[in-house]
């Protein structure tokens, strides 16, 4: 038995420590899903936006607009490995209106791969799939429901913090119910409130301007106040002066008419600064700033031990064997420093662990996730960052050390570019000196609120030759229950189809959800430096020794299989405490033929993965958690089954118990041989009402694999402890 990454990174790292102590070259490890969580609070509805270093699908969530806590269920539509292995938390984003205590993802739940929020207490909420396919947004009101309180369609990258200074007027509050609004004109002021609060004030302008320029309506009244708010925000205080004029000419009467006054006159007074108390200090001539840190750090011991025994029927002998698969403490840290103006924000995270491990011949690992410095304007016209980062569009494929840039040419496009060294391994601390990349793209929308994408053009280059050389295009789809994620990449130097893909998920009825995906890709994705494969080299200039460059670009095309897939999924709500999901995937992948060298690989035959979850909540006491789940896999080497028995039970607000048991059986399809599993665990989460928070995980496992020639025995154990502290 052999458990990786028992209770892993539960937050990111302690960076100085990773630089010190990572030795120069390791091998490929997966990539964080979770990425980072943001907040924008409003007087009655705070926006959560979580960020991912991949994008996904959203393919159900539970409970449905109100709990103490919902689950996120999501399929991969890239990094399916580093999906179903992940196990990870952010720390949650202040608020005491969303009261979010935990953020955890954990890859290998029977249900599917799940994000689940945790809040303080049971509040209202409405969940969205971000429109980058890369994020969720979650809009929460608190104790009271507010049909108005949704969640938006911007990008995280877009969702930053709020300007700081003195507070800036109220925005008017929502249109009463029995105020004549038309459905559009009421999606055209949610989306201008969304896009005021977030700060993307060129998109709110250019909403409330259609709505003010409409005839006399509740929507062009509201509109205009805040088409004045949103002009003094973005800096234009003779527009916003114009505008609160022109309101009081038309609507001179009413408190709203009264608000508007003393905005005027607050302008008036400051001689056109943004907001009183948010002008320089005296004698100085540059706006305050602010100075914001947090991040998380822990600590877990981690052991996983194993005994086997061996009984040979031929020779009847019987060997035992003892492992200690893992014996190790991860500390890892996840810190930022953000600095704002209100012309100006910035932030410096890092990101790392350091792993010492205490058996016999092996040394301590440090890694470095992320070391980034990003800036942007308040009206977001222009952004940067730079460092080690992640990113999963523009024909990027994962973390890398260099420069990202974008500056927003219109209201609905926008001009990206990124150059910089890719990062097989966050064990990797230096910069890789024999490849690099550069690329640009032209981000687009959104367009009907519904629909936006990108293009690009990107290069990679290593050793001199040209490594990657692609073109390719996202488009994306995303309105309330109905998503469409679709991407295509042509390598135009090897003349091949890299990857082509479509996702998308329709909701119907209460809660119910059809999802759906089709990928076509080569496996690996098509380098020149795949050559390499089955090479006795390690660099592309030994293996120009060896071959010609025509060679080498057939070598890497051979050692790139075909591969192919299909998923379908449902999630059905059965009653209001019971949901059910089923899914059936079918792929395959091609044959490749010896060259080179390297011998040929036999083709996988069409392979197939059905699994069904019932899944209940409250069942005995409110926020208890029940799931049970059955899969079935029938590929070309084997038959397999597993039952998975998952629950949680809140014993207090503080304490959440959670035991589990996993059931298997696997038959060969090439042998006699048969294989019985047992896995039975328990885990408990302590989060006293503070920053710490505590973990503890023990279980073990019985497997037994048996045929005519032996049978093996293996028992083991493992065990997981550790303490997160929030700052």
């Amino acid at each position: 038995m052999k458990r990786y990454l028992l209770g892993s990174s539960l937050g990111p790292a302690i960076v100085a420590l990773a630089v010190v102590a990572a030795p120069a070259a390791y091998a490929q490890t997966t990539d964080r899903v979770l990425s980072e969580a943001t907040i924008h609070d409003g007087d009655r509805c705070a926006v959560v936006g979580i960020s991912l270093n991949l994008p996904v699908q959203l393919v159900s969530s539970f409970p449905a607009g109100f709990g103490d806590e919902v689950r996120i269920r999501m399929s991969a539509i890239e990094g399916g490995e580093t999906l179903r292995t992940a196990r990870e938390s952010l720390r949650p984003p202040k608020s005491d209106l969303a009261a979010i205590s935990k953020i955890e993802f954990e890859g290998d739940r029977p249900e599917g791969p799940t994000l689940t929020i945790t809040f303080d207490r049971p509040v209202y909420f409405q969940l969205g799939q971000g429109s980058d396919f890369r994020s969720f947004v979650l809009a929460v009101s608190g104790d009271q429901p507010n049909p108005e309180c949704l969640p938006t369609e911007k990008r995280p990258l877009e969702m930053a913090a709020k300007p700081v200074g003195a507070p800036l007027p109220a925005i008017a509050p929502p249109p009463t119910a029995d105020q004549a609004m038309s459905e559009a004109d009421r999606a055209l002021i949610t989306e201008a409130r969304a896009a005021l609060t977030g700060g993307d004030y060129p998109r709110a302008i250019q909403r409330l301007t259609e709505l003010a320029g409409k005839p006399a309506s509740p929507a062009s009244r509201e509109a205009r106040e805040l088409l004045g708010v949103a002009r003094e925000r973005n800096g234009q205080m003779a527009h916003a002066k114009g505008e609160y004029e022109t309101y009081l000419q038309h609507y001179p009467e009413g408190p709203d008419a009264d608000r508007v006054r003393q905005r005027l006159a607050a302008l008036i007074a400051t001689g056109g600064r943004p907001t009183p108390g948010a002008e320089a200090p005296a004698g100085r001539g540059k706006p305050a700033g602010e100075w914001k840190t947090g991040g998380s750090i822990a600590a877990y011991y981690m052991r996983d031990q194993s005994y086997q025994q061996i009984d040979d029927a031929a020779t009847s002998t019987t060997t035992t064997e003892a492992d200690v698969n893992l014996d190790q403490i991860l500390s890892t840290l996840d810190t930022f420093a953000a600095y704002s103006t209100p012309n100006l924000k910035m932030k410096l995270r890092a990101t790392g662990s350091l792993t010492h491990d205490f058996r016999d011949g092996s040394s301590d690992i440090g890694t470095l996730s992320a070391l980034y410095l990003e800036a942007y304007d308040a009206g977001q016209r222009h952004y940067g960052r730079i460092g080690r980062q992640s990113r999963s569009t523009g024909g990027v494929l994962g973390r890398f050390d260099g420069l990202l840039v974008s500056t927003r040419l219109t209201s609905t496009l926008k001009l990206e570019g990124v150059a910089g060294a890719p990062v097989d391994s966050p064990k990797e601390v230096g910069i890789d000196s024999w490849r690099y990349f550069y690329g640009a793209s032209l981000v687009f929308g959104r367009f009907a609120n519904a629909f936006d994408g990108d293009l690009y053009i990107i290069e990679q280059r290593a050793a001199g030759m040209v490594d990657r050389q692609a073109v390719g295009v996202e488009l994306r789809y995303v309105e309330k229950g109905r998503s469409v994620f679709t991407a295509v990449d042509y390598d135009i130097h090897f003349s091949q189809l890299n990857y082509a893909l479509i996702n998308g998920s329709w909701s119907y009825g209460e809660g119910g959800t059809v999802s759906f995906a089709a990928d076509y890709r080569r496996s690996p994705l098509l380098f020149t430096s795949n050559a390499m494969l089955g090479q006795t080299v390690f660099n592309l200039d030994d293996l120009r020794g060896l071959y010609s460059d025509t060679e080498i670009q057939a070598l890497a095309i051979d050692r790139s299989a075909e591969s192919r897939s299909v998923t379908i999924g449902v999630s059905q709500p059965v009653s209001a405490k019971l949901s059910v999901n089923f899914d059936a995937t079918a792929s395959d992948v091609d044959a490749t033929p010896a060259s080179g060298g390297v011998p040929a690989t036999v083709a996988s035959g069409t392979e197939y993965y059905y699994s069904a979850q019932l899944i209940g909540s409250g069942l005995f006491k409110d926020g208890d958690i029940g799931i049970v789940g059955l899969r079935y896999a029938d590929t070309a080497s084997a038959d397999r089954w597993v039952i998975d028995i998952n629950t949680r039970y809140p014993w207090s607000r503080e304490l959440r118990l959670n035991p589990r048991l996993r059931l298997s059986y696997r038959e060969s399809k090439t042998s006699d041989e048969t294989q019985v599993s047992i896995r039975p665990s328990f885990r408990v989460n302590y989060n006293p009402r503070g920053k710490l928070q505590y973990e503890l995980e023990f279980g073990g496992e019985w497997l037994r694999s048996e045929s005519s020639l032996s049978r093996d025995t293996t028992t083991g154990y493992f065990l997981s402890a550790g303490i997160r502290r929030d700052f």
